[in-house]
């Protein structure tokens, strides 16, 4: 089924010319559903990427949720240990230097 129309232009000229333009519109119709269909399957496979980044993200924060606990266990033992420093070094200043008792 060919559908003609003419297209109106007025060129710079100021002069009207027709156009003759003619479409078939079944040809159109598969035209569309076929540039549809290849729509929706790139829809599908950026979907399928979403879910993968989606998943991927959150294994990332996953790991960073443990690095931060992990940080938080290793300062904690840091500040023990700091404190049994300080404590045997004020134990090691306060003693005789040549087990003289001089206080």
């Amino acid at each position: 089924m060919v559908n003609r129309r003419f297209l109106r232009l007025k060129p710079a000229t100021g002069c009207f010319c027709y156009i003759e333009l003619s479409m078939d519109v079944e040809r159109a119709i598969e035209h569309l559903l076929d540039l549809h269909a290849r729509a929706e399957a790139r829809m599908d496979k950026a979907e399928a990427r979403m879910g993968r980044t989606d998943r991927q993200i959150e294994a990332i924060q996953k790991l960073m949720k443990t690095g931060m606990k992990l940080i938080v266990r290793i300062e904690t033992a840091q500040a023990r240990t700091d404190a049994k420093i300080d404590r045997l070094a004020e134990i090691w200043l306060k003693r005789p230097s040549n087990g003289s008792a001089k206080h």
